[in-house]
């Protein structure tokens, strides 16, 4: 079973909430991502419960061992909701960033902000 691939140019001025590895373009990547952005917020939703794990990246959720992102940008703000001792990541471009996947020549501009409820 091999993995969906396409080409997404650009993606702007959605707001995402919930879900475990949200981001403004995909939640998990796999693949490639070159010349793209997402301008839109995103938000782990309501309180996570400590023993589950996510990812909340401005443009991906979760950069897997393959993914690669190129020339690709975030402006939108991350919100975190959840226990200090969960396994929240967020971050401006990338959320979770597994091991050998790469990111070149891209930013994350959002503001990051991590509540403990």
């Amino acid at each position: 079973m091999s993995a969906p691939v396409g080409t997404v140019l650009h993606l702007s001025t959605y707001d995402i909430t919930g879900g475990l590895f949200v981001g403004g373009l995909v939640g998990q990547n796999d693949g490639t991502i070159a010349d793209s952005y997402a301008t839109g917020a995103i938000s782990s939703g309501s309180t996570v419960p400590e023993s589950e794990a996510g990812g909340y990246g401005g443009l991906v959720g979760l950069n897997d061992t393959s993914g690669t992102i190129l020339r690709s940008y975030a402006t939108g703000a991350i919100t975190l909701l959840g226990p200090i001792s969960g396994y929240l990541d967020g971050g401006g471009l990338v959320g979770w960033h597994v091991d050998d996947g790469r990111e070149l020549g891209s930013s994350g501009r959002g503001r990051l902000t991590r509540i403990d409820e």
